[in-house]
């Protein structure tokens, strides 16, 4: 029988010499210990914080097809506005839980589910029955992972203030160099950055920019934010696409805790892996066949091996997404 083209770059990728055998036979040992929850690798808090649940999203763009059509956010404690990208039109919600990877938001007698997990919005009564699939979710965000957003003031386009390292932001001023704020808190909605006693407050519910110049100071409105945006990472990554060179080859896509499937786009070939760890860079799989690593930082899908301690490269990685599945714990 023909090997699929999964099959056939995994095969030419693993074969290895005798030692393969006792290999093997050791990670089969692992992976039964891991399957019987006697032992499970975690990511660390800071990584785990990075993961939106439906209790922290407070912006999410929706799509029909590729085309996005509009916003839900947050703007206050139990408040959500859906907004409309085609005629401006706007319906409040309020939000009637939050649980899981759901945001259960109703007005009058209809209802609205957030589902992050399956990346979809459905639509039903305000008991969140006979409901119906109606949009697409895409670049969920939420405080914890905020990374980037657009200045805008009078419908123009004033620069951007994006996060550059874990503790650095960078205001991005049109025909001007940069401006450099330090992180001090994330807290309700807002990032809190400070440049000597200037502090600038970036309030994702209200989405404004507000400004000090001293501590006693009253903060003033600054801009307007448009198009907040977070960075797919290793501690947050749920999707990639593997090419080499410029030709697609295939998916990578988490389907559950600690689960992974890799499928070609060449055919019908697939393959699942286990999550073995993650780092704010690179999500670690392992399979009976080997180990991969999926590094964010590189762009770059490497064949991995004596437990992730070497690697090379065999294939880059183009349009990584997150629908935030809940990592593996």
């Amino acid at each position: 029988m023909p090997q699929s083209a999964c099959q056939r770059d995994r095969d030419i990728r693993f074969s290895k010499r005798s030692s393969m055998i006792v290999h093997t036979l050791a990670r089969n040992v692992i992976c039964l210990i891991i399957a019987s929850g006697i032992a499970v690798k975690s990511v660390n808090a800071q990584e785990v914080d990075r993961v939106i649940a439906g209790k922290s999203l407070i912006n999410v763009e929706k799509y029909t097809g590729e085309k996005s059509v509009g916003t839900f956010r947050k703007t206050a404690t139990g408040k959500w506005l859906e907004e409309s990208s085609i005629d401006g039109g706007q319906r409040k919600w309020t939000e009637q839980r939050a649980e899981g990877s759901s945001v259960f938001l109703i007005d009058g007698a209809a209802g609205m589910q957030l589902d992050l997990a399956s990346g979809s919005v459905f639509y039903g009564d305000s008991n969140f029955q006979n409901r119906s699939r109606i949009y697409s979710l895409k670049n969920p965000i939420s405080i914890a992972n905020l990374t980037s957003v657009q200045k805008q003031n009078n419908g123009r386009q004033e620069g951007l203030v994006r996060q550059v390292n874990e503790t650095t932001w960078h205001e991005e001023i049109l025909n001007d160099a940069p401006k450099v704020w330090e992180e001090r808190e994330r807290a309700g909605g807002v990032v809190f950055l400070r440049h000597g006693e200037q502090t600038l407050q970036l309030d994702l519910h209200q989405r404004q920019i507000f400004h000090r110049f001293h501590d006693s100071d009253a903060f003033k409105f600054h801009c307007f934010i448009e198009n907040p945006r977070s960075k797919v990472t290793g501690a947050n990554a749920t999707s990639v696409e593997k090419y080499t060179g410029d030709t697609l080859a295939g998916y990578f896509r988490q389907t559950g805790p600690g689960q992974w499937r890799e499928e070609s786009a060449v055919d019908s070939g697939k393959r699942d892996w286990t999550e073995q760890r993650r780092s704010v860079d690179i999500v670690y799989l392992r399979s009976l066949d080997g180990d991969l690593q999926l590094d964010l930082k590189e762009n770059a899908i490497f064949d991995s091996a004596n437990n992730f301690a070497t690697r090379r490269q065999i294939y880059s990685i183009r349009n990584p997404g997150s629908k935030r599945v809940r990592a593996l714990r």
